[in-house]
């Protein structure tokens, strides 16, 4: 089911809670989330699920033609190079310049219950350096 993209600030500004590969909840969310992100593809290249008013640490990343889920991210490691970027955002309207960093490591589980610890770069690891900041409560 697509939900409607929240764009309340103060509901945004929430910390989210862990997400649980055993509820059907959340289940029912991360499907609901993908729906959502397809059906706001020319937009979206990236979703957090506080973005569809759900405070779950959950977020969808772009990467190449489809999105692909990370539970539970955590940044774990960031590069001391940084760079400016002018992000926008589907919960905020207009653009922000936003400081990123080059290079991320995170750790995160798969919808398969996987653990994951990889490093990204570029604008993938900017995609997720924004939806991880919202899964913090931080807005751009």
């Amino acid at each position: 089911m697509v939900r409607v993209i929240n764009k309340d600030t103060e509901l945004l500004s929430q910390k989210s809670v862990s997400f649980d590969l055993t509820s059907d909840a959340d289940g029912e969310l991360l499907r609901d989330m993908l729906d959502t992100a397809e059906a706001h593809k020319e937009n979206c290249v990236g979703l957090a699920a506080i973005q569809v008013g759900v405070a779950k640490r959950v977020i969808l990343v772009r990467m190449g033609d489809k999105f692909v889920p990370f539970l539970n991210p955590v940044i774990i490691h960031k590069s001391p190079q940084t760079y400016y970027a002018d992000e926008g955002c589907l919960s905020l309207d207009g653009t922000r310049s936003v400081k990123r960093h080059r290079t991320i490591k995170v750790m995160w589980t798969e919808p398969n219950g996987k653990r994951r610890v990889r490093e990204f770069n570029g604008f993938t690891a900017q995609i997720i350096q924004h939806e991880v900041d919202h899964c913090n409560g931080v807005l751009i």
